[in-house]
């Protein structure tokens, strides 16, 4: 339950009644869990001030329904809507088209091509966003280019440096690529950025065990071991078998 979709459900048990407008009554379907029923009632505000908010939250209801081609045909619409009226704010807060066009490029994950134009895209207008540089590092390597790998998880790590997570997918990046010495490093930071976080112990182990370094690999597998939850548990199988090897 979101904050948001919180405020909509004090605000159905108040007395009165929701407005009859399709905006509301897709708003209250969202809010529900009731996102087929979202997407049908939103798709019906055509004009008005509440034509980009009915268009984000008919994306969040394909999102979540997963159905993200959907997802990513309203958020380019929310684009085509900034474009028109020459601004990049989208809804009164705080999303912006970079916003969108980052979502459309995590919703086009399956075809790495078009996501990381849209990607690239948000990143031309906003260089500063992080998430986006993370997506299309993680695109890139879907698509083979090494380059664009490390040179998008170094420009996250700029502007995120004491995020344990970025810097585990970058171990990781490095890992696959066959930096080891500099994958290693970086496992080290994340871990000391984010201790309790089992994912990178467990990375760094198996690049230890590939390495020949049995003993220290042994070692951080124990440690995943001591943190690692029940989603974990082909991880942990696995971890179990080296330590006791």
């Amino acid at each position: 339950l979101t904050p948001r979709n919180y405020e909509a459900y004090v605000l159905d048990a108040m007395p009165g009644r929701w407005g009859g407008d399709d905006f509301s009554q897709g708003y209250l379907a969202y809010a529900q869990a009731r996102y087929d029923r979202a997407a049908q009632v939103l798709a019906r505000v055509r004009k008005g001030p509440r034509v980009r908010a009915a268009r984000r939250y008919r994306a969040l209801a394909f999102w979540a329904q997963e159905r993200y081609d959907s997802a990513a045909v309203e958020l380019d619409s929310l684009v085509a809507i900034a474009a028109r009226e020459n601004r990049t704010q989208l809804t009164p807060v705080y999303e912006t088209s970079a916003v969108a066009r980052y979502g459309v490029g995590v919703a086009r994950l399956g075809d790495a091509a078009g996501a990381r134009e849209a990607l690239v895209q948000a990143l031309e207008e906003d260089v500063t966003f992080a998430a986006a540089h993370v997506a299309l590092a993680r695109t890139a390597a879907r698509l083979g280019d090494s380059a664009e790998v490390v040179r998008e998880w170094r420009q996250a790590l700029e502007l995120r440096p004491m995020s344990g997570a970025v810097r585990g997918e970058y171990a990781l990046a490095l890992d696959r690529l066959g930096h080891r010495d500099e994958a290693l490093v970086e496992y080290e930071r994340a871990i000391a950025l984010e201790p309790y976080w089992c994912g990178p112990y467990f990375n760094m182990a198996q690049l230890l065990d590939r390495m020949g370094r049995r003993d220290e690999a042994q070692a951080r597998y124990a440690q995943f071991l001591e943190r690692a939850p029940q989603a974990y548990a082909a991880q942990v199988a696995h971890a179990r078998r080296r330590v006791g090897a």
